[in-house]
């Protein structure tokens, strides 16, 4: 074989060597976006020790601090910080009576002493319909009749996911409206967001 052809083999083999060797350098590992969890924003520690309210005159607060901060209601103040891409609301309603309605707001803040409350689109959207915004709340009657995964009848639970905002603190209000009997209520606020 004439050099010429042994330099143009040779070439071309480390040309084919370089540029997989480059082809390496740059492949990025694929991985699977597991899911994070903060802590949790809760009423109570344990979802048997409830708090009770009477229709028209109690609230029951959550607050989530997405900064964690001073970790209120959260019980992991140092636990890592972010924003998180949702968060899910979990709550369980105790009582006795179908006229219990148990309802909740959700507002945002930045300093948690100004609160502005999640809005809702009331109207349908057309080219010429003026929107109607009002406060987001969402209510729920007790049903007697729906058995809990604990295998009584006084428990209702719910699941929810709330939307977050650029806003530090996000804040659900529970309450009973006038008209509905007592109930007791415990809630947890999860935040979740994928890792990567």
């Amino acid at each position: 074989m004439p050099t010429t052809s042994k330099t143009l083999v040779l070439a071309g083999i480390v040309a084919t060597t370089l540029l997989t060797a480059l082809a390496f350098i740059f492949v990025h590992r694929v991985a699977a976006n597991p899911t994070q969890f903060a802590a949790a924003a809760k009423t109570q520690t344990a979802t048997s020790t409830l708090s009770y309210m009477t229709p028209g005159t109690a609230t029951t607060t959550l607050i989530h601090d997405a900064a964690e901060i001073d970790g209120t209601n959260q019980t992991a103040a140092n636990s890592v910080s972010w924003t998180p891409a949702k968060l899910s609301l979990m709550t369980q309603l105790t009582a006795s009576s179908t006229v219990t309605r148990l309802c909740r707001r959700v507002m945002y803040s930045m300093d948690r002493v100004d609160w502005f409350p999640a809005m809702m689109d009331t109207n349908a959207n057309a080219t010429t319909t003026n929107e109607s915004l009002s406060s987001a709340e969402t209510c729920f009657n007790f049903a007697s009749s729906t058995e809990s995964a604990l295998g009584t009848l006084t428990v209702n639970r719910r699941y929810d996911e709330i939307p977050t905002s650029a806003l530090r603190f996000t804040r659900v209000d529970y309450y009973l409206p006038i008209g509905s009997f007592n109930g007791a209520v415990w809630g947890q606020l999860q935040p979740i967001k994928e890792a990567r």
